[in-house]
């Protein structure tokens, strides 16, 4: 079975409880449809590529296909992706889903994508948490100014998503832990971005990109950040297994 997920049913006013793409609302819609696991969602929505997302799925789907940038307004080029999604071993085609995505937006505007296997999440939470826990004095030295940071229209989308593993390189002072990448490389099976994108706004450091966005809270006490740290807190799952909980007495507002 598939799950498709078009636009964001959860904007609320000033903030989106999908911020990070979908929330348990969505999660339990999927379980109560089908009890067993969809074969993939796909996410013909923005800014839904991230860790938080994923593993929110990581109970209702085996694979998730998603942008950690906007989508542009065309979506997704269904007139040649739509046969794979009829495919059965779907794994086999991922990789051509995103190939023709990318494919369809360079020149033509802009685009990230990736395919992540949703099973390989809680073992992504745990690699997570060892590092951020085992480098918890160096959390206040990561300027996120320094990253890649996705969602480039307008202040209101600044902050969502950082890039994962460059924030893991950061944060461990420039060398990616050969664990933590040992199973980010499981989770993310493909992602590519575009190279030639039609927005300057949209232009990806490929040096700094992994496919995979990733929120982290810091102390500003802005509005807009104690809403996005006090949502991130109270209703995503992320928060508690990846190491955030253990440390807001570093980083909290």
């Amino acid at each position: 079975m598939v799950a498709y997920h078009y636009g964001n049913p959860f904007y609320r006013s000033g903030w989106s409880e999908c911020k990070y793409g979908c929330d348990t609302q969505l999660v339990e819609v999927l379980r109560t449809v089908n009890p067993r696991k969809f074969d993939f969602v796909l996410f013909d929505a923005c800014m839904m590529g991230c860790a938080e997302v994923y593993y929110e799925l990581k109970d209702v789907t085996k694979y998730c296909i998603a942008s950690v940038l906007d989508i542009p307004a065309d979506g997704f080029p269904y007139a040649s992706v739509m046969p794979y999604l009829y495919e059965n071993a779907i794994k086999d085609y991922l990789e051509s889903i995103c190939k023709d995505y990318i494919d369809y937006y360079n020149y033509n505007g802009w685009g990230t994508i990736s395919a992540v296997d949703c099973s390989q999440m809680e073992g992504l939470a745990e690699a997570t948490r060892s590092v951020i826990l085992s480098h918890r004095d160096n959390l206040k030295n990561v300027d996120t100014a320094d990253l890649q940071q996705y969602g480039k229209v307008g202040n209101n989308f600044k902050g969502y998503a950082y890039d994962m593993v460059q924030f893991v390189g950061n944060l461990t002072g420039g060398t990616v832990p050969e664990e933590f990448m040992q199973q980010f490389n499981k989770a993310v099976i493909y992602t590519d971005y575009t190279p030639n994108p039609t927005s300057f706004l949209y232009r990806i450091d490929g040096n700094n990109y992994c496919g995979m966005g990733m929120y982290i809270p810091n102390s500003s006490t802005t509005s807009k950040y104690l809403l996005w740290n006090n949502y991130f807190k109270s209703s995503i799952a992320w928060y508690h297994v990846s190491g955030w909980a253990e440390t807001e007495s570093i980083w909290g507002n």
